[in-house]
């Protein structure tokens, strides 16, 4: 709620002025970190890390705010970030280069694609109305969700590029990711399947979003999520989030 109100004040132009002269993002983003995190906390996942130039990579990072929290919080990570949708990737390059004018060393990069299983195109649902716009995804929105919430009835879809993770990981030569947080909005079995390498042989710790409601066209609950991780241990449930870690893995 306090960050909606800031971004709505952010747009009239003497308040704009202040709030960027002043870094109010900057505060009130890691404030919430502290006192009222979105399921796990960027401080958690920095004391859970205990690494100073840990790698992270962001799928589905939509606007780009869990991305400044990550910057702010995790000053020397080095954060790779996924996210095929045009409108959210025009704000995520905005508050990156806004960042950028204040702190030095932000290392990070955007990858306009969606990860999936498959390395080509997609079709990419976007919702409706601009403010639910992270719940644009590359499933189909099961009907009787289109029509009850009207999310996507009125939404349009667009062509996507699509990469399979592996091969991105390949192609990048990453030894090692320190962290993995996924948004996907119910292709979580898609991310595995074509990350099945990189997340089972390369990757410390996954944190994703689950549902053992079918939202979107067939969508993996929570047990199919962890029969197709096999070296990942669940650590902690977070409302429809969880944290997994790498059991075969050391630091």
């Amino acid at each position: 709620m306090i960050r909606k109100i800031t971004e709505k004040m952010s747009k009239i132009p003497g308040i704009k002025r202040v709030i960027k002269k002043t870094f109010v993002y900057d505060v009130i983003n890691q404030l919430l970190e502290k006192v009222s995190p979105n399921g796990i906390s960027k401080y958690e996942i920095k004391k859970l890390l205990n690494k100073k130039d840990p790698i992270l990579l962001e799928i589905g990072a939509h606007d780009g705010a869990d991305t400044i929290s990550f910057l702010q919080i995790i000053e020397k990570a080095k954060l790779y970030c996924f996210e095929p949708n045009p409108k959210a990737t025009l704000k995520f390059k905005e508050r990156i280069k806004e960042l950028k004018k204040r702190k030095k060393n932000i290392n990070c990069s955007l990858f306009e694609i969606a990860i999936s299983d498959k390395n080509g195109q997609a079709e990419f649902y976007i919702t409706a109305e601009e403010k639910y716009s992270a719940q644009s995804t590359l499933k189909k929105p099961k009907s009787i969700l289109r029509d009850s919430q009207n999310l996507w009835k009125d939404g349009e879809t667009i062509i996507v590029k699509t990469e399979k993770l592996d091969d991105w990981v390949k192609k990048k030569n990453i030894k090692q990711i320190d962290f993995i947080w996924a948004d996907t909005e119910g292709s979580e079995r898609a991310l595995i399947t074509g990350g099945s390498k990189t997340l089972n042989e390369k990757t410390r710790y996954f944190y994703t979003e689950f549902n053992n409601n079918e939202i979107f066209e067939n969508q993996p609950n929570l047990s199919e999520i962890l029969k197709l991780l096999p070296n990942f241990k669940l650590l902690k449930i977070y409302g429809n989030n969880i944290l997994l870690k790498n059991i075969k893995i050391e630091k």
